[in-house]
């Protein structure tokens, strides 16, 4: 009795435990929104309420709810609805009562009550009982309130690139609202519309996010800055009644690296003899900007009838476009009057072209046209042998050389060499140089240096060499010219004048890290500005999934200053987590800082701040553990003998293109294995036949070669040695006088080869006799139940 005692009482913990269980796992169902399908609801109207749950967790389908208001009947006049296991339920309602309220109770499967919960269907028109008619429901207040989500994200776009734009809209009204309309105004922005700037949401909750997505490209000479757009939301409540228009901006970054273009004219060269109307101007036009310059006009004037004018030919050439960077030329016939002067005139190139979105540039650049007059042809002054650099950064110096000739039939006695340059240049040497008698093929090497100031802007500036050759140097009235053109392009600073910080370069112990170590991360952080320093420098550091965590510090460091076209490096030790997948992760540097005078924001009020991204692949540790060798006790010369070894992947990571192979001083079969992928938690085994050839002790491997998730190979041997005896002889006699004793040898054999089978069946009789036993007891325990059960 004792023993039915404790069974009983086990049953009832059991059945206790059972039933607080169930009171603890009452649902709580919850409406989380509501939805009608007529927008106004009068006396007698049918409509369907759809009900939207949350916290439906119970697991038995009787669960229920109970409609116990009468404002509003069933149609089918059941009012027990099933809910367990739903998201929503809709039930088709009559509104015959003078209230909107809709009242209902919460149950479980076993009738216990677990909630009770009234909605206002506000579409419902309310009416009093002395007045059955509906007095109307002001539906306008009602009303959702939109705008954009506080916290967004600034996004940055590059120049050129095509971009998906979208920007979170957010309803912090009480109410819902449908049909939302979020119109960008793109007229003064960085944008080439790809398609309408208007995109709508059907509908967006109450304090909901939905997101409005665009669709653009970004021009390719869009400026550096961080652009507002202007934003316009418009939609209405869930009875159509308008809202009033949001009127607000969505903030974007644009970095662009694109210089627009910059048509002028690089260089030009006279060729033939002008006044015999044989004469030509080459003009070589040169593209200064990254940007192609498309459908230019190319003009040049000044031709005036008693001057330099046009030879059967045309002021005004066509070209399909110069890429960025690059030179294009074009000539132009030309002669002059007979009676013309000699001296240098200047005529005008003018030039009008766009860019790939259609926006419209125009350059004009001076070309200066030597003419001789009559009885002049004897006059041959030349520049030649000209050497600059076409282009040069600011705070450099431009080193100008340059062989003035006399090729003519004149001697001169005089000859003033001047160089004019534009005004923001410093010369480091005279302007003018002073050649007396300048004789019949003299050749005078001329060399200038010009300091290029540190705040010039970028642009293509004009050079001149004006030669004034003297015949007689007491008459300074009458004297013979020749000029010489061209252009070098200044690599200056911006309007703004904005420094920049870049990460130049980055390193870390090998080609990448394994998960769970610690390693050192050095950055090099270069100030690409030529003139300015930074200061006040904060870098900060964030790795994607939060891998790569800062060691004994934060993911913040600051540096005091950073001086122009100056490399700091600086070091971090990160750690990896232990769970890391095996790929390559992304890691932001941030960098915010201020420029020498102080100033953290640009004249635009921009904050001077510059993101980078590094790339670090990492891996799991290989983990390969291989037990021990089974190797025979005895190993004979030419006789066969099997060697066999298991191995396991203990790490996380998958080994690539396994091959095991055996190698040694003695003959093999099956001596390699290739196993392929080998994964995680994975084990296998290899075995090969091993033949001496040769007595003694002989040393051997096993080799494991594999290859890592980035194809990293590795090699892991377990060697081993074998011990082999002389083959054993056997000759006809001693096998005839042993016969006898080889037979009870086998029978010995066949006893022990017998031994298993006995041992199994012994523990087999053993186990049966026990549950014999044991069905015994339990028969016996029943009728004394029985038993019992009469006694009483």
């Amino acid at each position: 009795m004792k023993q039915i005692n404790k069974i009983v009482s086990v049953v009832m913990i059991l059945i206790v435990t059972i039933v607080g269980f169930s009171s603890f796992a009452a649902t709580d169902y919850i409406t989380e929104n509501y939805t009608v399908s007529k927008s106004e609801i009068n006396s007698n109207d049918v409509f369907t309420l759809t009900l939207d749950l949350k916290n439906v967790t119970s697991a038995n389908e009787a669960d229920y709810l109970q409609i116990t208001n009468s404002n509003f009947e069933p149609t089918n006049g059941i009012r027990k609805v099933t809910i367990a296991n739903i998201d929503s339920i809709a039930i088709s309602l009559k509104y015959i009562g003078s209230d909107n309220e809709f009242t209902f109770d919460v149950f479980q499967n076993d009738g216990t009550q677990t909630g009770s919960e009234t909605i206002n269907i506000i579409e419902a028109r309310k009416y009093s009982s002395s007045s059955p008619s509906p007095s109307p429901t002001d539906t306008t207040k009602y009303m959702p309130l939109f705008q954009i989500k506080d916290d967004y994200e600034i996004k940055t776009f590059i120049g050129g690139k095509s971009v998906e734009l979208s920007i979170p809209i957010v309803n912090i009204g009480k109410y819902s609202g449908k049909n939302v309309d979020i119109t960008l105004d793109l007229e003064n922005g960085p944008f080439v519309r790809k398609d309408s700037p208007i995109s709508t949401i059907d509908r967006i909750a109450k304090d909901k996010v939905e997101n409005a997505i665009f669709n653009f490209d970004i021009s390719k000479v869009a400026m550096n800055k961080t652009y507002k757009i202007p934003v316009k939301i418009e939609g209405s409540n869930s009875f159509g009644d308008v809202i009033e228009v949001v009127n607000t901006e969505y903030m974007v970054k644009i970095t662009n690296n694109n210089i627009q273009p910059k048509v002028s004219v690089f260089d030009y060269e006279l060729r033939g003899n002008i006044a015999d109307n044989n004469g030509a101007i080459i003009l070589e036009l040169k593209n200064f900007g990254s940007v192609n310059a498309k459908n230019i006009s190319l003009t040049l004037e000044g031709f005036t009838k008693d001057g330099i004018r046009l030879y059967q030919d045309t002021a005004t050439k066509r070209i399909l476009e110069i890429s960025g960077g690059k030179t294009r030329k074009e000539y132009f016939r030309i002669t002059n009057d007979k009676n013309l002067k000699s001296g240098t005139y200047e005529l005008t190139a003018k030039m009008e072209y766009f860019d790939d979105e259609g926006n419209e540039y125009s350059t004009i650049s001076p070309v200066y046209v030597n003419a001789l007059g009559i009885n002049e042809s004897d006059i041959d002054l030349s520049i030649e042998n000209l050497k600059y650099n076409s282009e040069i950064s600011t705070g450099k110096d431009l080193d100008i050389q340059f062989n003035l000739k006399n090729n003519g039939l004149v001697n001169f006695e005089r000859v003033e060499v001047t160089l004019e340059f534009p005004g923001q240049m410093i010369s480091k040497t005279p302007k003018k140089i002073i050649i007396d008698d300048f004789k019949i093929n003299d050749d005078k090497k001329c060399d200038y240096k010009i300091l290029v100031n540190s705040k010039i802007p970028s642009d293509n500036y004009d050079f001149f060499i004006r030669v004034k050759a003297y015949l007689n140097k007491s008459d300074l009235e009458n004297y013979y010219t020749v000029d010489k053109y061209f252009g070098v392009f200044v690599k200056g600073i911006s309007e703004k004048g904005r420094p920049k910080l870049i990460v130049d370069n980055y390193t870390f112990d090998g080609s990448n890290v394994l998960a769970g170590d610690e390693f050192p991360l050095t950055l090099f952080i270069k100030n690409t500005s030529d003139i300015q320093s930074v200061k006040n420098i904060k870098v900060s550091i964030e790795s994607a999934e939060g891998v790569f965590m800062p060691v004994n510090t934060s993911s913040s460091f600051f540096i005091d200053e950073i001086k122009s076209n100056e490399i700091l490096e600086e070091m971090i030790m990160l750690k990896t987590t232990p769970d890391a997948s095996v790929k390559s992760y992304n890691m932001v540097v941030k960098m915010e800082y201020e420029d020498a005078d102080g100033n953290a924001y640009d004249s635009e009020g921009n904050l001077f701040t510059e993101t980078d991204n590094l790339s670090i692949a990492v891996l799991q540790p290989i983990r390969l553990e291989m037990s021990d060798i089974t190797l025979p006790m005895e190993f004979y010369i030419g006789q066969s003998a099997n060697l066999e070894i298991e191995f396991y992947n203990m790490g996380r990571s998958t080994m690539n293109n396994m091959m095991i192979k055996a190698e040694g001083d003695f003959d093999l079969q099956n001596a390699s294995y290739f196993k392929g992928d080998f994964q995680s938690g994975s084990s296998d085994y290899f075995s090969t036949t091993i033949i001496p050839t040769k007595e003694g002790i002989t040393k051997g491997k096993i080799v494991f070669s594999f290859e890592d998730a980035i194809g990293n190979i590795s090699e892991i041997e377990k060697e081993f040695e074998i011990n082999a005896f002389p083959k054993q002889e056997f000759n006809s006699d001693e096998f005839s006088n042993g016969a006898m004793n080889n037979e009870f040898e086998h029978e010995d054999i066949e006893k022990k080869s017998k031994a298993p089978y006995i041992i199994i069946a012994v523990i087999i009789a053993i186990i049966g006799l026990v549950m014999f036993l044991k069905n015994r007891k339990k028969r016996k325990l029943a009728k004394l139940m029985e038993f019992d059960d009469l006694d009483d």
